[in-house]
């Protein structure tokens, strides 16, 4: 890894590939109270937020190396089935649509309307850049405005996302041994258990679908 200052110095002294780490963000789906844990457990909700990213455009922003990911599985690994994907470049109708669907299910009249979120993550000058060109995107692509950052030391951070105290979190996750690595490590009993995916079952439906190569 090489940090952005030092790039343009040693880009022809340096080979292409992928590091392990995926970025992802968390959706509580829980809560810290009523009124945010229905709006994060909402499907058409999370898919609005989804929709609405322009992964490229983020990555083009920060100016890196990175790669953007339309899929749970890191690009490195060829599958012999087709993962769900994402518009890289992000599909404001959609994600309207989904929001539209949203509202009308949880009884809101505008996204005006919506509980203030609670976006969390460590404090690091490309994580807080990335973040904030995420809230943007969703107050231009959905008109969503109650969305604040909170940036904390990464151990405070870890603790709250460990308390299940955030709406939205963003980390990094290893994932570079087999495509299977990143959600595996985040089921019961392994590095990240919060008791998200409780048991095979949960794992094979949320991810697999099939077999990898």
């Amino acid at each position: 890894n090489l940090d952005n200052e030092y790039y343009s110095t040693f880009e022809n002294e340096m080979k292409d590939g992928y590091s392990g780490k995926v970025k992802v963000l968390w959706l509580n789906g829980y809560g810290k109270n009523k009124k945010t844990a229905k709006l994060f457990s909402n499907n058409n909700f999370r898919r609005a937020l989804n929709a609405a990213i322009n992964r490229q455009g983020i990555v083009d922003s920060i100016d890196s190396a990175d790669i953007p990911m339309n899929r749970a599985i890191a690009p490195i690994f060829t599958v012999d089935f087709e993962p769900e994907t994402v518009n890289i470049n992000g599909d404001k109708e959609l994600a309207q649509e989904y929001l539209d669907k949203a509202l009308e299910e949880l009884g809101y009249k505008s996204a005006s309307d919506l509980p203030k979120i609670r976006f969390v993550t460590y404090a690091d000058d490309s994580q807080k850049t990335e973040c904030e060109l995420l809230i943007e995107t969703w107050q231009e692509a959905l008109g969503i405005k109650n969305i604040e950052l909170e940036s904390y030391n990464v151990g405070t951070a870890i603790d709250k996302l460990f308390a299940g105290d955030y709406d939205i979190f963003s980390i990094q996750i290893e994932s570079n041994v087999r495509p299977t690595d990143m959600m595996e490590s985040v089921a019961k009993g392994n590095v990240y258990d919060f008791g998200v995916l409780k048991n095979d079952y949960d794992f094979q439906r949320f991810l697999l679908r099939g077999k990898t190569k």
